[in-house]
């Protein structure tokens, strides 16, 4: 019969390692009482006390690790738009190009094929005219 391993939560952890180091009872019964085996008592212990240690070193805390992945994750998305409006503007440059060498004067209908077009319509495509220089 294979039972399901159990998850307890940061809060139980905590109260119960607390619990340890306060030294009122053995380890033996608290683990009895909190139902847990010494050896996981034990690595809790450990790792409490390895990781206080890095709040007193100026390690970073919880609240400016999650400030951090906000931060990240705002530029993630900022990086992911400016390179859709870059390929996009590279598409469309190529086309315009493309259209001026075919058709040497072309490049009225392209700017209005351009414009017309669902790019104009998106917010990604700048609103300003588009202008060349020959």
């Amino acid at each position: 019969m294979a039972g399901q391993q159990r998850q307890f939560t940061a809060q139980f952890k905590l109260e119960t390692v607390m619990e340890v180091l306060g030294g009122e009872k053995p380890i033996a019964q608290i683990c009895r009482e909190r139902a847990v085996t010494d050896s996981l008592m034990y690595k809790w212990r450990s790792e409490f006390l390895e990781k206080a240690a890095g709040i007193f070193e100026g390690k970073i805390t919880s609240k400016e690790a999650s400030e951090g992945n906000e931060r990240i994750a705002e530029l993630e998305r900022l990086v992911g738009q400016l390179t859709m409006e870059n390929t996009l503007l590279k598409r469309g440059s190529s086309w315009l190009e493309a259209a001026r060498r075919k058709n040497g004067q072309c490049f009225k209908a392209c700017k209005q094929t351009l414009l017309s077009s669902n790019w104009a319509k998106s917010s990604i495509v700048p609103a300003a005219p588009i202008t060349t220089s020959q």
